[in-house]
């Protein structure tokens, strides 16, 4: 079976004909995006765990209704993180 790249040995396809490979690149690319944009995702509410500038965006992936965005609007370091609403 030929082998990507990225990462180093993984199959072009896996048993069902997905590529893997591109899923991890995807992921990558998602996360340095994320990083030069401002905006951040993540599982559970920022506040007291996310250190961010202020105007950072934060997007939760397991939000409901009024806790899916989160933006740090004040202070330093993890807190300042409030629902945008």
């Amino acid at each position: 079976m030929p082998l990507s790249p990225w990462p180093i040995r993984t199959p072009l396809l896996d048993a069902i004909g997905n590529a893997p490979w591109q899923r991890w690149f995807s992921n990558l690319v998602v996360a340095v995006n994320g990083l030069l944009s401002g905006t951040r995702e993540g599982l559970g509410s920022p506040e007291g765990v996310v250190t961010a500038p202020v105007g950072t965006l934060y997007r939760r992936l397991d939000g409901g209704a009024g806790t899916i965005l989160y933006t740090k609007n004040t202070g330093l370091g993890n807190t300042g993180w409030g629902p945008l609403t």
